[in-house]
């Protein structure tokens, strides 16, 4: 396994901070805690070394008045606005699309997917509404077999069906073929993938390079207006900022498409360490790390551009600067998912649980959408995932959906319940038992992304931003469970771990957030923060299982101190940035930091328009219960056989 080189002891004293910094592989330092049962009540174990100096970016929330109150630092930035999410920004409740055709469940029916595609293309034909919308086909209550994949290739179009629970609409996935039931794509955004039973591996992704040789900056679908770029010409556009000056906006109206692009040099990868920490098979090349946000003109002030949502990192001239284009984009908008039951068939042998590839591996597909939604959807027997969001879905929202029952190796690469790789996404009250990665951020995933009030139980391991700088992410009152050492929040310095995961996140922000631990580390040009606690399980095994892992995966022990694992009251708590985590000792004050500032943007009734009012109250009880209501079942999942 690939390790950083390690200083020589002798030598430690002669590294100034941003050397030690860079050799250890992290710049603004990490912070790993644990909930334990053995320390007073408010207390934490603290993984860190020496308190090293200041760091001049300083502290991004401070507290006033018993409130966190955000503010800026002297580079300019901030903690990003996170409410530009969701469907149409959360500006707007889901609609109630009205239904256009009904299908009545056949008994004597052994595959029901060219009914249901028959139907999803006569709607798909009508003409769309003044809002967008062709209709709804609803599914009467019963149980639908589904040997291949239906498709939504359509704006406007809504499959809905009576209930996500046993006794509502059913959808079961039968046969061996490894595919999402349910694929919604605009052109050229169908994965196309119906499985192979000779398919062994994880899961596909159909957006992953082959061995890094090709640039995935714009996925299918989403293109660049030739002529229209122009540079943006301010040395550093700051975390957080709306407005971007370039070298000419003459070419560009209020409401056109946009792509900001910031691109990627090598002196950027190697001040992260990724010319020493990744998988030499997996090489972090600055071609592959040019970030692309999907943006729409809201003003032109001279040669300023302002854009409808913030940007989620900073863009910097020495690191490569960037540029913004004209756009477009074939993908299809308004489409729904709402009230069904996706089930996969397999081999109820209990001793194949973790072994049966050989079955549907997700229930809902999504990609080149913009402004969609799945709400009240739950997905049994999986082995990957019951959402998945691909990197041209933009401003989904999934809301009061329930992943159960996984049915798949618990190993890397399988049980991603809620997995985004889009941008300007929204998870709300969702609940997952039985995952790994529950609530994840997969590879280059660009924000703002949010998981507010979302919940898993019997977890296996982390929630997070994967692996390869997914950036723009809240956590926002995510709690995780489960008797694995491995279950936790994190944002750190993944190194070698899996295919070269390297940094897996930044401007990552656990906002009372809760798990057996969690972990931030703050890379040399980004932050990543936790911001108030909430008091979740008690298990010592963890802290020493994530100390081992450190200590192979990234070889941090030796490098330059010896980093050992130290118990200290809350006060007392060394950190190696000392503004990663704020008020360990509970929950801060606003309760959730998306609903504040979509209140601040939009007022009251748009936070009401989205969530319920458990959620508006702080009724944490309240909440539990509802997200634990979701993963109710009568009994097993219905047996049908071919």
């Amino acid at each position: 396994m690939k390790m950083a080189k390690q200083p020589d002891r002798n030598t430690d004293s002669s590294l100034d901070r941003r050397q030690f910094l860079t050799r250890l592989g992290v710049a603004g330092g990490a912070c790993l805690f644990l909930n334990s049962g053995f320390l007073p009540a408010g207390s934490l174990h603290a993984f860190g070394g020496p308190v090293l100096p200041d760091d001049p970016r300083g502290d991004l929330v401070t507290m006033r008045n018993g409130v966190m109150v955000l503010r800026k630092d002297y580079l300019g930035d901030r903690i990003p606005d996170f409410s530009w999410v969701g469907y149409h920004h959360s500006s707007r409740p889901l609609p109630e699309v009205p239904v256009v055709e009904l299908l009545e469940p056949d008994a004597d029916s052994r595959d029901d997917t060219k009914r249901i595609q028959e139907a999803i293309d006569r709607i798909s034909a009508k003409p769309p509404d003044g809002q967008g919308h062709r209709g709804a086909l609803l599914l009467k209550a019963g149980v639908w077999r589904i040997y291949g994949q239906l498709q939504i290739t359509s704006g406007g179009v809504v499959l809905r069906g009576e209930g996500q629970h046993q006794q509502g609409t059913v959808l079961v996935g039968m046969g061996t073929q490894r595919r999402f039931l349910l694929d919604i794509s605009g052109k050229d955004g169908l994965t196309g993938d119906m499985g192979t039973e000779a398919h062994d591996g994880p899961p596909a992704w159909p957006e992953w390079p082959d061995a890094g040789q090709q640039d995935l900056a714009i996925p299918r679908g989403v293109k660049e207006i030739s002529g229209s770029r122009t540079p943006i010409v301010e040395p550093r556009v700051p975390v957080g900022s709306r407005r971007i000056r370039v070298e000419d906006a003459s070419g560009f109206q209020i409401g056109d498409d946009i792509i900001v692009r910031r691109e990627a040099n090598q002196k950027w990868i190697s001040l992260l360490g990724m010319d020493q920490f990744t998988a030499p098979e997996f090489p972090w090349n600055p071609d592959h790390y040019r970030f692309d946000w999907y943006r729409k003109v809201a003003d032109i002030d001279g040669d300023t551009i302002v854009i409808d949502a913030p940007v989620p990192m900073a863009i910097d001239e020495q690191f490569g600067g960037g540029w913004v284009a004209r756009a477009e984009s074939e993908r299809i908008e308004e489409v729904g998912v709402e009230h069904i039951r996706f089930v996969s068939d397999f081999d109820y042998d209990p001793q194949e649980r973790e072994h049966d590839l050989h079955h549907a591996e997700g229930a809902i597909n999504m990609n080149h959408v913009r402004n969609a939604w799945v709400r009240n959807v739950t997905g049994v027997h999986f082995s990957y995932a019951t959402v998945r969001l691909l990197a041209a879905a933009q401003q989904i929202t999934v809301m009061d959906c329930a992943n159960l029952d996984m049915v798949g190796p618990i190993l890397g690469g399988w049980r991603y319940p809620f997995v985004n790789r889009g941008q300007q996404n929204l998870f709300i009250r969702n609940y997952s038992e039985t995952g790994r990665h529950d609530f994840v951020m997969q590879f280059r995933a660009a924000g703002p992304n949010v998981f507010l009030d979302c919940r898993a139980e019997q977890s296996f391991s982390l929630s997070e931003p994967h692996h390869r700088y997914g950036h723009g992410v809240l956590f926002d009152n995510v709690l995780l469970f489960g008797d694995s050492p491995r279950v936790g929040l994190f944002s750190v310095n993944r190194g070698d771990s899996g295919t070269g995961h390297g940094w897996s996140g930044a401007w990552t922000i656990f906002w009372n957030c809760g798990a057996k631990i969690m972990g931030v580390m703050d890379s040399p040009t980004c932050r990543n923060m936790i911001i108030g606690y909430r008091d979740t399980e008690k298990d010592e095994e963890a802290l020493q299982f994530w100390r081992d892992w450190l200590q192979t995966r990234i070889g941090w022990i030796d490098v330059p101190y010896s980093l050992e694992v130290r118990r200290h009251q809350v006060q007392d708590i060394l950190y190696l940035h000392p503004h990663s985590v704020v008020h360990p000792e509970g929950p801060v004050s606003p309760r959730s930091l998306f609903m504040e500032q979509l209140r601040s943007r939009l007022g009251n009734d748009a936070v009401a328009g989205i969530t319920t009012l458990a959620q508006r109250e702080g009724d944490m009880d309240a909440i539990t219960h509802y997200l634990q209501q979701l993963g109710l079942r009568d009994g097993p999942e219905p047996l049908v056989t071919g």
